[in-house]
Order: C-alpha cells, then sequence, then structure tokens
C-alpha cells in the first residue's frame, strides 16, 4: 500500500493528524493532533459543565434524582439553549 494512501486512511479513520506523522511531516501531523484535542476536550468540560448544572439544579428542587429525572431535565436544558 502506498504512504500517501495509508497517511490518508489513519488520518481520516483513526485518529486526524497521524497520516501527517506516518509522511513524516512532523509539525504539521503534531499541529493537527493538538487541534483535535483541544476542540474534543473543549467539548468534553461544556458537557460535564451542562451536566453538574442540571443535577445541581435537581437537588435544589429537591426532586428524586433518577434516569427519568435526570432525561427530562437534560431535554429541558437542550431546548432552551
Amino acid at each position: 500500500m502506498k504512504k500517501s494512501i495509508k497517511g490518508s486512511l489513519l488520518s481520516g479513520l483513526v485518529f486526524p493528524g497521524l497520516g501527517q506523522i506516518v509522511l513524516k511531516s512532523y509539525p504539521k501531523g503534531i499541529a493537527i493532533m493538538l487541534a483535535v484535542l483541544a476542540g474534543v476536550a473543549i467539548i468534553v468540560m461544556e458537557a460535564v459543565q451542562t451536566a453538574n448544572s442540571i443535577l445541581q439544579e435537581l437537588e435544589s428542587e429537591g426532586a428524586p434524582i433518577n434516569i427519568n429525572t435526570i432525561t427530562d431535565a437534560a431535554n429541558k436544558a437542550s431546548e432552551s439553549g
């Protein structure tokens, strides 16, 4: 298999930037990997903050904390934006 095809498959299917590393374009590959990791970290942090705020809201209301209550609160939070 040609290196360019292998690099494309690795970047597209395994992890963005890995194909650049295989093609020995190290700075570019590392930059892409760092950008992707930063984006994922931001998304995860936002999700955790939203989950914490939903749980705090449920606790302050005195609502029982079960999967149905959490699901309803999450749906309300996603609708309100």
